[in-house]
This record gives C-alpha cells, structure tokens and sequence, in this order.
C-alpha cells in the first residue's frame, strides 16, 4: 500500500482565517487557534488521495496558514542520526568524521536543524541537544549528527568551550555564514519533549496527529513498521527537515 500524502505545518503562521481552516482539519476554531501557536512543525492532514491533500493545503494557505505537502515515504527515508567523532573548515568544504569521511562543498545546498530540550518541562532525563546536517541530493538525503559525548570540537580552535551548547551554537552559526545555500534551521531550541507514552499535563488535549497520539502511531506504522518507535525529538528533526526541503 501506498503511505499517504501529508499536510505538514510550518510555522510561523499568518493572519488566519480560522472559520475557513477549521473544517479542513476537523477543528472548531477555538482549537484551531491553539494549535496554530506551536511553534514545531506537524502532521496536520494524513490523505490517501493525493489530490485531496492538495485540495486541503491549498485552502489552509489561503487561511493564513504555512503548510507544505510531502509524500509520506519521504519520513520514513530520512537517515537515521549519524554521530559525528570530529570536523575541520577546509579550504574548500566542510570535511565530517563518522562511520565513513565526507567531504562538503561551501556551495552545497542543505540544511540544519539545531535542537534543544527546554529544561524543567519533561519528568526523567532530558535528551541531549543535536545538530543534525543535511546535504539535499534527493528524499534520502546524506545526514550527519553533532551530538555531546561523541563529537569533539577541536575542529573550531581556540574558540573551542567546554560547553557543548555553547559549541553547537558556535559550529551552527560557523556553517551559516560559510554555506550560503545552507539554511540553519533553530525553530527545534528551547523544544518541550513529550513522552511517547503517558498522559498529557492536566487541561492539556492532544489532538490529531500530535505526538503522543494513538492516531499518530498508527499512521507512523502506516508509513514504515517501527516509525511510532520514533522519540520526540527525532521525529521534529525529521519534520523540520521535510518543511524546509519542500519549500
């Protein structure tokens, strides 16, 4: 079976016409007003019919609202994390140290998504923060991880801290000015982590296909066995990813 085709949002939003989108995605306005506040890209609308989920983004667009479609294969395609041990700025790319070396050119098109967990909010231990690096050669594209523990920076000399946010900010804002097609994605720091399983905090109603939703595992399972599997963070990483790719 085909997996469906998304309606993502990607915030920030405009001047909504909340009356006019509510409908599209089963929502009275009032609940369409909250949702339109979060600042993480979702899955709003999961068709099987292609045309329809067209039909529907162009509509939540003409309300005011950022939407993108993108087949639902494409979620599953991404590249798990790759942990990077070390990098360098050379002369003529960006040379990555992980399971195999690589090499990025100033004038390769991509992105980067920053994530951080915002402290306080998630019971338990909080995930580490991330750099994620993506170089857009096609829906499976090439992916490389920045991550504490794993990644040294001895790659930005003495600018290197023994902080590691303070690095991955340092090594975020290094590859934006040095690739000019390379967008530093940051929509994912200060980011409140749910729980796969659990209850939500008190007044707080899940709805759709927010994280943590039964709706949202079956369609994960849907896409590829063991997608639902996904951790918050990794699946908001994926879904800033698909935003910004199919702009």
């Amino acid at each position: 079976m085909t997996p469906p085709t998304l309606v993502l949002s990607n915030p920030p939003h405009g001047e909504i016409d909340l009356k006019r989108a509510a409908p599209v995605l089963g929502l009275i306005p009032a609940d369409l007003r909250l949702k339109a506040t979060y600042t993480l890209p979702e899955i709003w609308r999961a068709d099987d019919d292609a045309a329809a989920a067209d039909a529907a983004a162009a509509t939540l667009r003409q309300a005011g609202l950022g939407v993108v479609l993108v087949p639902g294969a494409a979620l599953g395609a991404i590249a798990p994390p790759n942990p990077v041990s070390s990098f360098s700025f050379q002369a003529d790319g960006l040379l990555l140290r992980a399971e195999e070396e690589a090499l990025l050119e100033y004038d390769t098109p991509g992105l980067a998504v920053l994530f951080t967990p915002r402290p306080g909010d998630a019971r338990g231990r909080l995930p580490p923060a991330s750099l994620d690096l993506y170089a857009l050669t096609g829906i499976a594209s090439p992916r490389w991880t920045i991550v504490p523990g794993i990644t040294g920076f001895e790659g930005m000399g003495p600018r290197q801290t023994s902080s590691f946010g303070t690095n991955v900010r340092a090594f975020a804002a290094d590859v934006e000015q040095r690739f000019p097609a390379v967008h530093v994605d940051r929509r994912l720091v200060n980011m409140q982590v749910r729980r796969r399983t659990g209850t939500p905090p008190a007044g707080m109603v899940r709805q759709g296909y927010s994280f943590a939703t039964a709706a949202l595992n079956q369609l994960l399972e849907s896409i590829a066995p063991g997608l639902s599997q996904l951790e918050h963070e990794e699946l908001a990483v994926r879904l800033a990813l698909l935003t910004r790719a199919a702009v």
